[in-house]
């Protein structure tokens, strides 16, 4: 008859007890699990690193706001079958909305301040003649004397401008000549922010600028210092800017009509000033200086080369 050993007496004929074998194989399980530990933690920090330089495209919508509005925004524009012009002020922020776009599966095209004037009508024609590119986006300031937009019908301000001036330039690149289909606006604010009161501001400036007399001369300083720390000030709201705004309509209205009046009777030179602060002496000047002080080198030259482009029209 064959007789099986038992495990016991296998190991004891190798010449090896049991209790041996595991007193062998110890330290080398914790010097591998050390080694393990180790590695483990390098790979986890490189891991965590990634993640904060480059977060999952899944995730960037869930970190504002804006983004979480837009993407219910667009997808109802893409249903309705609309094509639509983003403008934003940052380069930087062009780069999160290509992520944003690229994740949601959009077709777009992207122009910005680095832009060769040859590939900016490029890029304007196979817009305007491609109807499966849904989204167009582009710097607020690099776009331009010329550029025509009319393949769009959608205009979305990511972010508002601080003087109106340009966001109603980068509104008409897509009302123009050609345009066969009505044009629908949106602006994206943060409400109880300070983009909130800078929207406030420039609103208030957009309606001064509206006076224009005849053979007056005005001197508004708008932004003050006093105006600038109201940026900071969040007991403004939304509902706020849209009643100050008919406010103001209503007294410049009064102030055309009472004008108009004093004209016919006097040619004395009308001048308009603020007294009340003779310390709040920051011209518009300046407050554009500051601001193109803290911005990427790419967004003041683009803002300096439309500048000019303005200018030599």
């Amino acid at each position: 008859a064959k007789v099986v050993a038992s495990p016991i007496e296998l190991c004891q004929f190798n010449g090896i007890s049991r209790r041996d074998k595991t007193a062998q194989q110890k330290p080398m399980i914790e010097v591998i699990s050390s080694t393990d530990f180790q590695v483990l933690s390098c790979i986890n920090q490189i891991k965590q690193n990634m993640f904060l330089q480059f977060p999952e495209r899944r995730l960037i919508q869930y970190d504002c706001g804006k983004l979480q509005t837009l993407d219910v925004l667009l997808a109802q524009l893409k249903r309705e079958k609309h094509r639509c012009l983003i403008f934003t002020q940052m380069t930087k922020m062009l780069d999160i909305l290509e992520l944003f776009l690229n994740y949601h599966g959009y077709t777009y095209v992207r122009l910005d301040g680095t832009t060769q004037i040859v590939q900016r009508q490029m890029l304007m024609e196979r817009f305007n003649s491609d109807e499966k590119i849904f989204v167009f986006i582009l710097s607020t300031r690099a776009g331009g004397i010329g550029v025509n937009l009319t393949g769009a019908d959608t205009v979305i301000f990511y972010d508002s401008d601080w003087n109106p001036t340009m966001d109603a330039q980068a509104q008409d690149r897509c009302h123009r000549i050609g345009q066969t289909k009505d044009v629908h606006i949106y602006r994206l604010i943060s409400k109880n922010t300070v983009e909130e009161n800078i929207l406030k501001k420039a609103n208030q400036k957009r309606l001064l600028g509206d006076l224009t007399i005849d053979g007056g001369s005005f001197d508004v300083n708008y932004f003050k210092k006093n105006n600038i720390r109201d940026l900071f000030d969040q007991s403004s709201t939304l509902e706020d800017i849209v009643r100050e705004r008919n406010e103001y309509q209503q007294k410049l209205d009064t102030s055309r009509t009472t004008i108009a009046v004093a004209a016919t009777k006097t040619t004395t030179t009308t001048t308009i000033t603020n007294s009340s602060n003779p310390d709040s002496n920051l011209t518009l000047t300046q407050y554009e200086e500051a601001l193109a002080a803290v911005e990427d080198e790419t967004d003041r030259r683009a803002a300096d080369e439309l500048n000019k482009e303005v200018r030599n029209e």
